[in-house]
């Protein structure tokens, strides 16, 4: 979300981007066996520390600079893929240093660039960034922000009477049920 006050110095006052992504390597050299290779498949949730301030405006563009704070939930999963049989040889251990399901590629850095931010009408663009890189470069993940800008109008809630309260619940209950 960003609060544009149109003064020439929005606020990212929140952001949640969710990134999921799939790659397979060549593992044939750390399994020792020819033709191996590896899948790894991520599902991540991550963003920057909330609060942070830029130039421009949603009219035209915004630099926000370097973002800081980056960190992440998520998992990531990784299997070794033989022909025939891949026996007890892993691709998978010297790679991420794990079988299986484990925890989320560690990002890259806590602080991503990202400008500038174009609008055009309600939709923005944003420059691609990196955010990992696994077994020295062999695969890199990267980000590509995008979206609509929607206006949210204040409100009070005490002007819609009881059907304001009846869509703060709805809203609630939504969202409850998205987390399940």
């Amino acid at each position: 979300m960003i609060n544009d006050t149109g003064n020439n110095q929005p606020t990212l006052t929140s952001m949640v981007l969710m990134a999921e992504w799939d790659d397979f390597v060549g593992a044939t050299t750390v399994a020792g066996i020819p033709g191996a290779t590896v899948q790894l498949h991520a599902e991540n949730t991550l963003g920057p520390t909330p609060n942070q301030t830029g130039t421009g405006s949603t009219s035209g563009s915004i630099n926000w600079g370097a973002l800081t704070g980056w960190s992440q939930t998520g998992r990531l999963f990784c299997q070794t893929n033989c022909p025939g049989s891949c026996g007890s040889a892993s691709g998978c251990k010297p790679f991420v240093g794990f079988d299986g399901l484990g925890p989320p590629a560690p990002l890259k850095s806590s602080t991503f660039t990202s400008d500038p931010w174009v609008f055009t009408g309600d939709e923005f663009t944003a420059t691609s960034f990196e955010i990992v890189s696994l077994g020295l470069g062999a695969v890199t993940a990267a980000v590509q922000i995008g979206g609509r800008l929607v206006a949210i109008p204040a409100l009070p809630l005490a002007a819609l009477g009881g059907l304001g309260a009846g869509l703060v619940y709805l809203g609630a209950r939504a969202l409850g049920r998205k987390r399940d």
